[in-house]
């Protein structure tokens, strides 16, 4: 399974010659997930399909989440990361600060660092996602290409858990005009363009890591995993594929 740079959802089954979508080409895919042997899919309004991996049925486990993803940019200025944490699903929902007048002018505007984010747990009886004020000792961690979560308890006293680690485009900090000491600065000189932010749950801090050092030393330099590079770049590496291969790159 996989999701198109259309933000379609496919499928390719052994025996397939090319991708199938299996969602209306409308619907807005965001992130998928592994949960439990099955395929999970949410969109960006927070609808959520489940997908048997032999037939690839599906069947409707969530509808819209409320709240953050009624914003009526919610098209561009929400991000949404599925986790598994505990045997349990959970629903990142980070609500980015947009330009709204591109948005309003017909283009894609930029997507900017997360103004709220709101975290839900999957209700499997009741089908919908209920939200969550508290990880406790669990830490999240919300890339672009992983998510996963770990037990702060296993790292004894070297980190905190109630966080969440995430990346997105837009995270800027003036590193060399704030207060932070020169040894400070040197030790996380480019920290700001990783774009790589924590929030808190307990206090509520939410930004860059530079902006929170006591949750930095764990977790520099970020991992590739949590670092969202060239993706041109990245794409140059696909040239000698064939679109049917690699329809997230092509089409379909």
């Amino acid at each position: 399974m996989a999701i198109s740079i259309w933000d379609h959802l496919l499928c390719f089954k052994s025996g397939d010659e090319k991708w199938t979508a299996l969602k209306d080409r409308s619907a807005k895919i965001v992130d998928i997930i592994v949960y439990k042997g099955d395929f999970y899919a949410v969109d960006t309004y927070g609808e959520t399909i489940m997908y048997d991996p032999s037939s690839f049925n599906e069947t409707n486990v969530s509808s819209n989440v409320k709240g953050l993803s009624s914003s009526i940019f919610n098209g561009w200025g929400s991000k949404k990361r599925l986790v598994e944490s505990g045997g349990e699903l959970f629903l990142v929902d980070m609500f980015l600060d947009t330009d709204v007048k591109a948005e309003l002018h017909g283009s894609q505007p930029s997507w900017k660092s997360p103004k709220e984010i709101k975290i839900y747990q999957l209700d499997e009886e009741q089908h919908q996602w209920i939200a969550v004020h508290t990880l406790g000792d669990r830490i999240f961690f919300a890339g672009d290409d992983c998510c996963f979560s770990v037990s702060s308890s296993d790292f004894g006293d070297q980190c905190s858990g109630n966080c969440i680690y995430y990346v997105n485009g837009g995270i800027v900090v003036n590193i060399l005009g704030n207060d932070l000491s020169e040894e400070v600065k040197l030790r996380y000189k480019g920290l700001h363009g990783q774009h790589t932010g924590i929030i808190t749950l307990q206090d509520g801090k939410l930004g860059s890591l530079i902006s929170f050092l006591e949750y930095a030393d764990i977790f520099w330099p970020p991992s590739s995993w949590l670092y969202t590079g060239d993706r041109a770049a990245l794409q140059t590496l696909f040239t000698n594929f064939t679109p049917q291969n690699l329809p997230f790159l092509s089409g379909i």
